[in-house]
């Protein structure tokens, strides 16, 4: 009687731990290990990519579910952005740098989570249609074709560390201009450039500022460029002939600019030092003064304008916040610790872990972007023998 009971307890002992190693390996979790370091919704506002210290990148839905992680097991320094085609099919990756500034740029297939090619870079760009990837890796540009993983052109003329890139809303106009670290290398600057993306030729270069360019960005429907420098100027230039339209004295050094859907107000902002409080200002182009501030005396984190340029979101110090660009009325707050947000075209905001609907003021899903809801206090090996532990 005694053996029996000995093997009765030994295999019911058996069949629990198989059970719980059974349930384990259904509930091991599939998001983050690290803070999220970028994050970026698709064109169709139906899904968002996240980026993490941890090295990984993944897509959800909207229900909050994993959809592909973007990872080669490799290892990585923390997502500093994220890129993507129109359709999503696209997704480019970039490192953040290390004391090296050897920053890693990898381009993956949305559709199968597969990376496609990767290369050291400082910028990257991807195209509206996802079929060029645009790289800088501070001395050289280069346009790259991610599926041939061919170079098609390197572009050439400009001196200095290229940091600034923007593509158009087509996608066939690209900007360029040196940071503040070109001091070593180029006394140009103050020079943006324009190239035509389907010859890899130089169009025109804009050389109205009188200092180094601190921002520059197409209007979101390409119409325009608009800069600002140390000369504490923002210039605002027609696209296709380079022509200066606006010139705006601010008297202050801006690290953001950017202009809404109409094209007659700038949002100028610094997100550059966090010990340096900042306001965020809507200028009149035509009048060549401000229109009036959003918010003043405030630390900036993190600044955004959505898609359709209506809507403008910031990270400070202690909340996510987010404004209509025209008239100044806050449509979002939220107390946040973090520093990463994004705007859809469609009217959300992403505050990690939650997706909020902006036009229906109310929280849509709560992403679980680092794992399980439920807490297990236990670990297990999963199938590559690495230690999972739930807390």
């Amino acid at each position: 009687m005694v053996i029996k009971k000995t093997y009765f307890i030994f295999f019911s002992l058996l069949f629990n731990f198989w059970c719980a190693a059974q349930d384990l390996r259904l509930m091991l979790p599939r998001g983050h290990t690290g803070d999220i370091s970028a994050a970026v919704f698709s064109n169709d506002g139906k899904k968002i990519i996240t980026g993490s210290e941890d090295g990984s990148a993944k897509i959800w839905n909207l229900e909050g579910r994993l959809l592909l992680n973007l990872s080669n097991n490799d290892v990585t320094k923390a997502i500093s952005s994220i890129q993507t085609s129109s359709d999503g099919n696209v997704v480019a990756t970039l490192t953040s740098a290390d004391f090296t500034n050897e920053n890693v740029a990898k381009i993956w297939d949305g559709r199968s989570g597969k990376m496609l090619c990767s290369y050291l870079a400082s910028s990257i760009k991807v195209t509206p249609d996802g079929k060029k990837i645009i790289i800088s890796n501070g001395r050289t540009i280069k346009v790259i074709d991610p599926i041939k993983k061919e170079v098609l052109f390197e572009l050439k003329g400009q001196g200095g560390f290229t940091s600034f890139l923007d593509v158009n809303n087509s996608g066939t106009l690209l900007l360029s201009a040196a940071d503040l670290r070109s001091d070593y290398g180029s006394s140009r600057n103050d020079t943006i450039w324009v190239w035509d993306l389907s010859s890899g030729k130089e169009l025109f270069s804009l050389s109205g500022h009188k200092d180094k360019i601190t921002s520059v960005k197409f209007s979101k429907d390409g119409r325009f460029i608009i800069s600002a420098s140390t000369d504490k100027t923002i210039k605002i230039w027609s696209s296709n002939k380079g022509e200066l339209l606006y010139d705006i004295n601010t008297g202050i050094d801006y690290d953001f600019v950017q202009l809404n859907a109409e094209g007659n107000l700038a949002i100028a902002t610094n997100v550059s030092s966090e010990h340096q409080k900042n306001s965020i200002v809507i200028w009149d182009i035509r009048k060549g003064k401000i229109a009036y501030i959003i918010r003043d005396n405030i630390k900036i984190f993190n600044a955004e304008i959505d898609q359709n340029a209506n809507t403008i979101g910031i990270v400070s110090s202690d909340s996510a916040l987010a404004f209509d660009i025209n008239t100044g009325r806050i449509l979002f707050a939220k107390e946040y610790s973090g520093e990463e947000m994004a705007l859809s075209k469609d009217g959300k905001i992403f505050v990690s872990p939650n997706v909020y609907d902006l036009r229906r003021k109310r929280r849509l899903v709560d992403i679980k972007l680092f794992g399980l809801a439920k807490s297990i206090e236990y670990s297990a090996l999963d199938n590559d023998h690495n230690i999972i532990i739930f807390i």
